[in-house]
């Protein structure tokens, strides 16, 4: 199943034939799996979109949860720098409410690193923050 979920992702990403770049009026679609550390260390995925509504700021709306749930939806805001041609560290905070089991909420904050591997698609990397780290692709048309 995860296999089947992220060939079709990788295969979506790779399908997309628009330019993008990380500036007012695109779109970002993405995918990431997390390693999540608070209370051991448990596997999820994690599915985004978001609009940029600035040049570098993006907000939108997501989903994650692991195979066992629970699974909490959101909103979520991303600020990105740039360090070099292809690179960008980014800044990403959200909002999550339970939407399986007994309800709750869940506050997320941390950094990244997004390096474009061609004009669309990106790889990125998330760092420690208060939900652990994780890897994942991006899409932006």
């Amino acid at each position: 199943m995860k296999k089947a979920i992220f060939s079709s992702l990788l295969l979506l990403l790779l399908a997309a034939s628009s330019k993008a770049q990380v500036v007012k009026g695109n779109y970002m679609l993405g995918g990431q799996l997390d390693v999540i550390s608070i209370g051991g260390t448990l596997t999820s995925l994690d599915i985004s979109g978001a609009y940029f509504f600035t040049d570098h700021f993006a907000a939108g709306v997501s989903g994650f949860g692991t195979l066992n749930g629970p699974y909490f939806l959101g909103l979520q805001g991303r600020y990105l720098w740039p360090v070099l041609d292809k690179t960008y560290i980014f800044g990403q905070v959200g909002a999550f409410a339970e939407v399986s089991g007994a309800g709750g909420f869940r506050f997320t904050a941390y950094p990244g690193v997004m390096h474009f591997l061609n004009e669309r698609v990106a790889l990125e990397g998330r760092f420690g923050g208060l939900n652990g780290g994780g890897i994942g692709l991006s899409l932006l048309f």
